[in-house]
């Protein structure tokens, strides 16, 4: 869900503001806090550095797009996003 986010922000961000694609990164967004909620101290104990990277990259998406609506200019530059969203997929392809 991270890395579809940031995606989509990449999309959203790249030839002036795409609502659409805004939109969807910010619900992808919000279904992966929503399950990092529910994962929770599990994760944490069972990986410290997956929680630490998905942790990062929750903090920029947090920055990125705090609400559904596109912002006139990107808060997050998309590299950095998409950097740790990449951090996330190296530390959590293990778990597959």
């Amino acid at each position: 869900m991270i890395d579809r986010a940031a995606l989509l922000y990449l999309d959203a961000t790249s030839d002036g503001p795409n609502p659409e694609s805004w939109v969807d990164g910010y619900g992808y967004f919000k279904a992966a806090e929503a399950r990092a909620k529910v994962m929770g101290s599990g994760l944490t104990s069972a990986d410290p550095i997956a929680t630490q990277r998905i942790g990062e990259a929750m903090a920029l998406l947090t920055r990125a797009v705090p609400k559904p609506t596109p912002a006139a200019a990107p808060p997050v530059e998309p590299s950095a996003l998409l950097a740790a969203s990449s951090n996330v997929t190296l530390v959590v392809g293990k778990f597959r």
